[in-house]
């Protein structure tokens, strides 16, 4: 039997309901068909699901209402809405769907917000918040450049999922992008790649403070001179065919034998080059959000960094530390290797 715990996503898809559903259904709260509450039971006990019990205290029901509590609520904030290209972004789908996941796991309700919106910037967003009684905050990938928000941060409890460079320094969780480019360097040169070029975003790197390129610097300093290729950044805003003629270039002017990158496409992009040796040109994707059997590279893991923020953010409005941290702490979770065609071991002649 495996080791690794079930979640309430895990439940939900065995039952085939919302995470919301199972949520109230073992709670025994809400409306849930009776037939629904036993699936949702039997699913939970199949999988030896059970709720977290650090967290059961922490799950914000205050006195108050027919019921004799009132959930809490806190609210998931993006930069970007769905009118502006939201969809377009899987990670934000993924971080949207762990937060909430866990928040209603926790107890509390979870609102999204997109405060590039009319209806939430300025000081309407502080009077929405306040007319909701939400005090607890969760701003995700929040994108330079984009809109911003001031709030009264005494008065609000706040955490950054992927929020680099941008609001003041609150508690923050995200991918660790240093340690998945070590590791989807290492394992290219496990596969048997010599000559392995990065290419990331030049804006990336500059939100970020370089941590693909430093990881590879790192990287490169144990292997021969003559397999050390320089990174390459993708200027913003030049399109995708653009990045991939650029791409090739680099490539054939290199003699490159693999690419990592934090391009999902970037299989796509360097499919149509060979090595010297006339094999294809392998590639690994860095931080996927979802699995595409066919591509090598890295998981970011974006669930558990959703669900490690929700868990931050219930222990900072469960001990009542709100506002501005003096000493802000950062918490990274590493990525894991995925095998994929994309980047098929080496074989010698």
């Amino acid at each position: 039997m495996s080791t690794q715990k079930s979640t309430i996503n895990d439940v939900a898809a065995a039952a085939g309901v919302h995470f919301a559903t199972v949520s109230r259904a073992l709670r025994g709260v809400g409306e849930v068909a009776p037939a629904t509450r036993l699936r949702v039971q039997a699913a939970a006990a199949r999988l030896g699901y059970v709720r977290d019990p650090a967290f059961l205290a922490l799950c914000g029901r205050k006195p108050g209402g027919a019921g004799g509590v009132r959930r809490q609520r806190i609210a998931l904030l993006f930069n970007r809405a769905p009118e502006n290209g939201f969809a377009g972004y899987h990670h934000y789908r993924a971080m949207e769907r762990s937060v909430s996941a866990r928040a209603i796991e926790l107890g509390y309700d979870c609102e999204v917000l997109f405060v590039d919106r009319d209806e939430y910037r300025g000081r309407l967003l502080h009077r929405y918040l306040q007319s909701r009684s939400i005090r607890g905050l969760v701003f995700a990938a929040f994108e330079p450049g984009r809109p911003t928000v001031e709030l009264p941060w005494d008065e609000y409890c706040a955490v950054k999922f992927d929020s680099h460079r941008v609001l003041p320094e609150f508690t923050l969780v995200s991918v660790d992008q240093f340690h998945y480019t070590r590791l989807a360097f290492r394992r290219m040169r496990e596969l048997g790649y010599r000559r392995i070029g990065l290419a990331v975003a030049r804006r990336d790197e500059v939100v970020l403070d370089g941590p693909h390129t430093a990881a590879l610097l790192l990287e490169q300093a144990g292997i021969a001179d003559e397999d050390r290729v320089a990174p390459f950044l993708i200027e913003s805003g030049i399109g995708l065919r653009a990045v991939g003629r650029a791409i090739g270039e680099w490539v054939r002017g290199e003699r490159i034998d693999a690419v990592i990158s934090n391009l999902t496409q970037v299989w796509w992009l360097v499919r149509p080059y060979k090595t010297d040796g006339g094999r294809p040109v392998a590639s690994a994707a860095l931080c996927m959000v979802r699995r595409v059997p066919h591509v090598a590279g890295i998981d970011g893991n974006i669930g558990l960094v959703g669900t490690h923020a929700a868990d931050l953010l219930a222990g900072l409005l469960q001990a009542g530390r709100s506002g501005v941290p003096l000493a802000a702490t950062r918490t990274y979770i590493r990525g894991t290797w995925r095998d994929g065609a994309t980047a098929p071991p080496v074989r010698p002649r």
